[in-house]
């Protein structure tokens, strides 16, 4: 198989050594291939702006909304609002349709499942009159969304009935476009592979990827579904080699929305490969927030063991190294008593060599005080540890908690629209939907959950950075209130977030605004050079001492 001799070309008696050296590598060089999406975007982007045909700049965005379906998606919406409102201008039912399958397609992917059902549903009317392929792309949408609501309902009730819905819209986009087109290997492969028929899935996942780009999206798409017929028929080296090949097309294609490079860190985390999985964990983490996808996020969470087996190591490290101590305490300490002894009982007879044992005692006090700074330092290293560990429970705590409160809230918000859809309070729903009232109250919920958690971790906060500041400038909270916004973005430098956009992205605040605050802030400062460094001191062990 073509696929086969692509994977198998990289193998060696190394395993997989060498073409994970190539991913690294390429990983390193990632930002290469971002910047030339960013600058075919921008190309596209100039080519719309100049375009007085409203026909031909529907065309142009519509390629844009292409370039951003699996890159970013909050911009995918924008471009994909313009399209709708330049479709109706033109009265174009097609183009109207078309849109509106773009919107299903990118709610998919950024995890809006209801909201992707509720526009299936819309559009169920229109079907009987709809053209063949047309009908297939209504079909490819639903079969897209049962395949998502699969992997969130992993290991539960529901996971088997999605599996069915997957599969019975992949028989019917079978039977409504050409055969040996690249649409039809796909889904008769989703077939195959659901059936157990393993040689055929093979066969056709090898035809599909024969049509493609073998730099794009779609051909790390089909090395993904590659990857999980090697894991049925155990074969870990051809499943990893394919997970690893298809993370490298999504680099070069600089695919933000994906799968693989996830699976492949639990692959070299279940191989005791930790440096590997951090780093490709943490890089799939930023894709999925660049991105802004919620279902990635959630995928994301589940590999937290990873979090938790290095943080196991570290604890192996700190035994080791306090075992290390007591072992050389133990040896100074049995050395001097050992040397004691022996002054004591040659003192008489050694009178003349007073001098002598002077100088080896200068000696063993330095030794003591050797191992009383080792000792310190070994108590500072693990009072810093323990304060670590504490800081993370507690973070691990929070975070856990929110996500609980805001699945509970999206539960209950989901009964709500639901009620009012079957009462037929549409224009209720609407009002409800439109307004901000809900998101502000959301915020300030929000904020006071941060700010709760932060001063549960950091209780002598404000009181630390007062310290900092000249003693008419400082800041006074009454009781039980919490932190302003100026104190809030000091509590966000001190948890590392110093660069104001992502402050201002965080706060729901202008650059500009973030900047004239930290400004104001720094201007109260004893010590305005090293103001921000003093910040990420609050709180720690080095700083309350």
């Amino acid at each position: 198989m073509f696929i086969l001799a692509t994977t198998n070309a990289h193998a060696g008696t190394s395993g997989n050594e060498l073409l994970l050296g190539e991913l690294d590598q390429l990983l390193k060089e990632r930002i290469t291939y971002v910047r030339k999406k960013e600058n075919k975007i921008n190309y596209l982007k100039q080519l719309s702006s100049s375009e007085a045909s409203v026909d031909k700049k529907y065309d142009i965005i519509s390629r844009l909304i292409e370039e951003y379906s699996n890159f970013q998606s909050d911009s995918a919406f924008q471009y994909i609002e313009q399209n709708r409102l330049l479709a109706g201008s033109l009265e174009s039912k097609d183009k109207l349709l078309e849109n509106r399958f773009q919107y299903i397609f990118l709610c998919a992917q950024a995890g809006l499942l209801n909201e992707a059902q509720h526009a299936l549903l819309e559009l169920e009317d229109q079907y009987p009159d709809m053209n063949m392929s047309q009908k297939a792309e209504y079909n490819k949408q639903y079969e897209r969304l049962y395949m998502n609501l699969r992997e969130l309902a992993q290991n539960s009730h529901l996971e088997e009935e999605y599996r069915r819905q997957e599969l019975k819209y992949s028989r019917i986009i079978c039977g409504l476009v050409p055969r040996e087109s690249k649409d039809f290997y796909y889904y008769s492969f989703k077939q195959n592979y659901a059936e157990g028929n393993l040689e055929e899935a093979k066969k056709d996942i090898a035809s599909y990827y024969q049509l493609i780009d073998s730099a794009s999206n779609e051909a790390a798409r089909a090395l993904y579904h590659l990857s999980l017929i090697y894991k049925i028929e155990k074969d870990e080296l051809n499943e990893e080699q394919s997970l690893i090949c298809s993370v490298m097309a999504d680099i070069k294609s600089a695919v933000k929305q994906n799968r693989s490079l996830r699976l492949l860190a639990q692959i070299r985390n279940d191989k005791g490969d930790i440096r590997r999985a951090y780093r490709y964990l943490d890089i799939s983490l930023q894709d999925a927030n660049f991105y802004n996808t919620r279902l990635r996020n959630s995928q994301i969470a589940e590999a937290i063991p990873i979090i938790q087996k290095e943080y196991q190591l570290q604890r192996d490290k700190q035994a080791l190294y306090l075992w290390a101590g007591i072992v050389i305490s133990t040896f100074f300490l049995l050395l001097i008593l050992g040397i004691a002894l022996y002054l004591r009982k040659k003192r008489k007879d050694l009178s003349v060599a007073r001098s002598q044992l002077l100088s080896i005692n200068d000696k063993l006090n330095r030794i003591n005080c050797e191992v009383q700074e080792k000792n310190e330092e070994l108590q500072s290293l693990t009072s810093n540890l323990m304060e670590s560990d504490r800081v993370k429970e507690k973070y691990i705590g929070h975070f856990l908690k929110l996500c609980s409160m805001y699945i509970l809230k999206i539960g209950d918000y989901q009964k709500l629209v639901n009620r009012k859809i079957k009462s037929g309070q549409i224009e209720e729903l609407y009002k409800l939907n439109s307004s901000t009232q809900y998101l502000l109250k959301e915020s300030k919920d929000f904020y006071s959950q941060f700010d709760e958690a932060f001063l549960q971790i950091y209780p002598s906060f404000v009181k630390e950075l007062n310290a900092l500041l000249k003693e008419d400038q400082q800041y006074t909270l009454k009781e039980g209130e919490f932190l302003n916004a100026e104190l809030r973005i000091c509590a966000l430098i001190r948890l590392g977030i110093k660069d104001s956009s992502q402050i201002a992205e965080f706060m729901g605040y202008n650059p500009v605004t973030v900047y004239t605050y930290r400004t104001k802030v720094k201007s109260r400062a004893k010590d305005k050079n090293n103001f921000d460094q003093e910040i990420l001191k609050i709180g720690s062990v080095h700083a309350s001492s």
